[in-house]
C-alpha cells in the first residue's frame, strides 16, 4: 500500500468514525430506540460507500437513505443545523485528504519530491510546531521588507569538502542555497545572510558565544548543531540554553532547527535525536535529513560517494561527517520546500480573514531542564565569552607562562602548551555562576591534561582535565563549574605532566571561556 493509498484509507475510516457519532446523536434526537444499545442501533458501512459530503447530505435529508445505509430502523431525517455540522466535519477531513500545503505542493518541493519521493521529503519534517516566528518573517519577507538570515552551525553548515573556494558562501552550501532561494521568490530591496558556522562546535559552545558569530538583529536564524555533540543530557541542556538564548531577543527572530546526519561514529544516533523535546517545549519547527533520507542509505548504500565527501584520508574513500554537494543541495530545497508550505497555509489563512495578523508566542518562564516553580521567571541569558576564533571578543590572558597562539585552519585557532607546567590564567565574569572552559579532544594530536581552578579556591574548585580520548573525531567539549559567586573572578590552568595518550604526548589546546 503506497502512501496515498494509506491518506485515502485513514481518511475514510475516520470519517465513518464521524458518521457513526453523529447516528448515535441523532438517534438521541429522534427519541427512537432508547431501551437499545448503540452496538444494536448501528452498523457501519463500507468505508467506500459513501465518498464525498455532496452524497452525505443526500443521504442525511432522505427519511430512508441514512437509515438504509447505517442503522437496522429507520430514524428521522436530521435537521437542517445538524446537516450543516456535518458537513463541516466532512469537508475538514477532505481538506486533509487534498493536502494542499504539502512538501510537495511548492515549485522547489515539487521538483525535490520527484527527484526523491513524495514519502521521504514529507518524512523530512519531524516536528512542524505552530510556525508562528516564521509565519510573521515570512509575512515581512513578502511584503517586501529587508531581512537578515543566520546560521548557528559545525563544519557542515561551514561547507567543509564542498570543492569550492569559498565553501561558507559558495553558491554550493545549503544555507546559501535557501538564501538564493529566499532572495528569488521575495525579492528584497537589500537583504544579507551571514554564516556563523565553526568546524567542530556544538550547541555547547554556541549556547554561550553565538552573538559573537550571528547579528542580533537576524530575523531567521538556521541552527544546525545535531551533529557534533553526543546524545547525552549536557548537550541537550546546552542546546535549550542555545535555543532560550536565541527566542530572547529584542528583535524576535525565527528559528529553524535543521538536522544533518553523519554515519561514521559508534552510533548513528547523535545529540539531534535527544533535541526534539526542547524543540517541542519552545515551539520550534524541526526538518531532518536523516529522518527523509537513511531508508534510501538501506535500500542502496552504494548511494554513499555520491552523497557525502569523497576523500582519500579515509579508508573507504569517504567522509561519512560532511555532506557532499548533493546533501547540500537536498538540504537548502528541503528547508525551502517548508518555507513554501508555510507561505501556502498563509495564503489560506488570508484568504479565510484579510485582516490576518502574525503574532508570536511567549518565551516559557522557566527551562524544561529545571524544576517547575509556579510564579518563577528565569532571567534573560546574557552570556559572556571569549573565545579564539573571534577578534572582537578574543580570548586573551591576565598572566601566561609557557602558552602560546596557535591555529590548524584559519576557523581552528587554539591557545596551546606542551611543557608540563606551563600556566595561563583568564578573567571572566559571571551573574548565575556557571562557568565552562572548552577545549579540544582527539586521539589523533597526542594531546595530554591540565589542571584548573577558579580564583585561590586551589582546593575546593580544581577539576583534572583530559584532551586525550578514543573517541573517532576531534572535537570542542567542555568543563563546567557551577553555583560560582556572581562577579569578575580568574581561572587558572596548568598543564599537567601526566597524560593519557598512548604516546606519551603532552599537547592541550583551549578554545574558548565561557559563562553565565
Amino acid at each position: 500500500m503506497n502512501t496515498a493509498e494509506r491518506r485515502r484509507t485513514w481518511f475514510r475510516l475516520s470519517l465513518v468514525a464521524n458518521i457513526a457519532l453523529i447516528v448515535f446523536v441523532l438517534s438521541v434526537y429522534a427519541g427512537k430506540h432508547k431501551d437499545a444499545s448503540f452496538a444494536d442501533q448501528t452498523h457501519v458501512v463500507e468505508s467506500s460507500s459513501i465518498h464525498d459530503h455532496d452524497q452525505f447530505r443526500a443521504l442525511l435529508k432522505s427519511d430512508k437513505g441514512l437509515a438504509s445505509e447505517l442503522c437496522p430502523k429507520p430514524i428521522k431525517p436530521a435537521p437542517e443545523k445538524v446537516i450543516v455540522e456535518v458537513e463541516k466535519i466532512v469537508k475538514e477531513y477532505v481538506n486533509v485528504k487534498q493536502d494542499k500545503c504539502g512538501m510537495c505542493e511548492g515549485p522547489v518541493g515539487k521538483k525535490l519530491c520527484e527527484q526523491y519521493g513524495e514519502e521521504e521529503v514529507r518524512r523530512s519534517v519531524t516536528y512542524p510546531g505552530s510556525n508562528k516566528r516564521l509565519r510573521r518573517v515570512l509575512d515581512k519577507m513578502r511584503n517586501g521588507k529587508d531581512f537578515k538570515m543566520a546560521v548557528v552551525g559545525g563544519s557542515v553548515s561551514s561547507g567543509h569538502g564542498l570543492k569550492e573556494d569559498d565553501h561558507k558562501y559558495g553558491p554550493g552550501n545549503m544555507h546559501a542555497i535557501l538564501y538564493k532561494h529566499l532572495q528569488d521568490t521575495f525579492k528584497p530591496t537589500k537583504s544579507e545572510f551571514i554564516n556563523g558556522g565553526q568546524p567542530a562546535q556544538g550547541a555547547e559552545y554556541f549556547c554561550m558565544c553565538a552573538h559573537l558569530h550571528i547579528p542580533e538583529d537576524a530575523d531567521l536564524i538556521v541552527v544546525e548543531v545535531g551533529i557534533n555533540s553526543p546524545p547525552a543530557k549536557p548537550s541537550v541542556e546546552a542546546f535549550e540554553l542555545l535555543i532560550r538564548s536565541l527566542l530572547q531577543r529584542e528583535n524576535e527572530p525565527a528559528v529553524l532547527i535543521y538536522n544533518t546526519f553523519a554515519l561514521m561514529f559508534d552510533n548513528i544516533a547523535m545529540a539531534g535525536d535527544l533535541n526534539y523535546g526542547v524543540a517541542q517545549f519552545y515551539d520550534v519547527p524541526v526538518v531532518d535529513s536523516r529522518v527523509a533520507l537513511l531508508q534510501s542509505v538501506w535500500d542502496d548504500h552504494t548511494i554513499l560517494p555520491k552523497w557525502f565527501t569523497n576523500d582519500k584520508a579515509f579508508p573507504s574513500g569517504i567522509d561519512l561527517r560532511h555532506f557532499g554537494p548533493t546533501l547540500h543541495a537536498f538540504s537548502g530545497d528541503v528547508m525551502m520546500a517548508y518555507i513554501e508550505s508555510q507561505l501556502c497555509e498563509m495564503d489560506a489563512l488570508e484568504k479565510a480573514d484579510a485582516k490576518t495578523k502574525y503574532t508570536i508566542g511567549e518565551v516559557p518562564p522557566q527551562r524544561v531542564f529545571g524544576k517547575f516553580t509556579p510564579g518563577k521567571v528565569e532571567p534573560i541569558l546574557k552570556p559572556f565569552c571569549r573565545t579564539t576564533n573571534s577578534d572582537t571578543f578574543p580570548l586573551l590572558p591576565k598572566d601566561n607562562h609557557g602558552w602560546r597562539e596557535w591555529s590548524s585552519s584559519p576557523e581552528k585557532k587554539y591557545w596551546i602548551a606542551d611543557e608540563p607546567g606551563s600556566k595561563i590564567s583568564f578573567p571572566f565574569t559571571t551573574t548565575q555562576g556557571n562557568v565552562i572552559l572548552q577545549y579540544l579532544r582527539s586521539r589523533e594530536f597526542g594531546l595530554g591534561n591540565i589542571r584548573c581552578w577558579i580564583d585561590d579556591t586551589e582546593d575546593s574548585t580544581t577539576k583534572y582535565i583530559e584532551g586525550y580520548w578514543n573517541e573517532p573525531y576531534n572535537i570542542g567539549r567542555t568543563t563546567t563549574w557551577d553555583r560560582v559567586a556572581p562577579g569578575e573572578h580568574t581561572l587558572h590552568c596548568v598543564l599537567r605532566d601526566q597524560t593519557a595518550d598512548p604516546g606519551g604526548k603532552k599537547e592541550f589546546r583551549i578554545i574558548s571561556l565561557m559563562s553565565i
